[in-house]
């Protein structure tokens, strides 16, 4: 509750930097069986087809993800892809599935939802961010309110001494 009322009051300091996508990433060998059903699994997001797909890349699949519930950035994904994606944001308006070989692979993703660089980024990407700020917010005032209680403390059993120094 307080991460999501600090991301709220602090939506503006959670800008992206590049763009997020959640979907699906399956790489098989270019000598893979059943190319054209995990084609057909890997464009959609039906829990069957997903289920499918699924059992098939335990079987075949050299990197299989699914990222349907989570966001991640592309810039992750478009490194594994063997093309150049010279623009990423007009390519994400664009384009929903991508199916690109090389030499020995082929490669499929499906992007299911997809958020563009200066956009606010989604709570579940900065929660670890805001709890690190919230915790550390909380290290300041702890050690503000000790030292003002030492120090009220002190004056009150007229405890303390001031030195001061020589200019120099």
């Amino acid at each position: 509750e307080e991460v999501g009322r600090y991301y709220e009051e602090n939506l503006n300091n959670f800008l992206l930097s590049q763009d997020v996508i959640q979907g699906t990433y399956v790489k098989v060998t270019q000598d893979a069986p059943r190319i054209t059903e995990l084609r057909r699994w890997s464009w959609n997001n039906r829990p069957e087809d997903l289920d499918n797909m699924e059992k098939y890349s335990l079987n075949y699949a050299e990197k299989y993800d699914d990222f349907n519930n989570s966001w991640v950035y592309f810039s992750s994904i478009k490194s594994q892809f063997p093309m150049t994606i010279s623009n990423p944001s007009r390519f994400l308006s664009y384009n929903k599935n991508l199916e690109t070989t090389d030499e020995n692979y082929r490669y499929f993703l499906h992007i299911s939802d997809h958020l563009p660089e200066g956009e606010p980024a989604p709570v579940e990407l900065v929660h670890n961010d805001i709890v690190s700020i919230i915790l550390n917010k909380r290290k300041i005032e702890f050690f503000r309110d000790m030292e003002q209680r030492v120090y009220s403390d002190g004056v009150s059993r007229n405890q303390f001494e001031i030195y001061e120094t020589a200019d120099q």
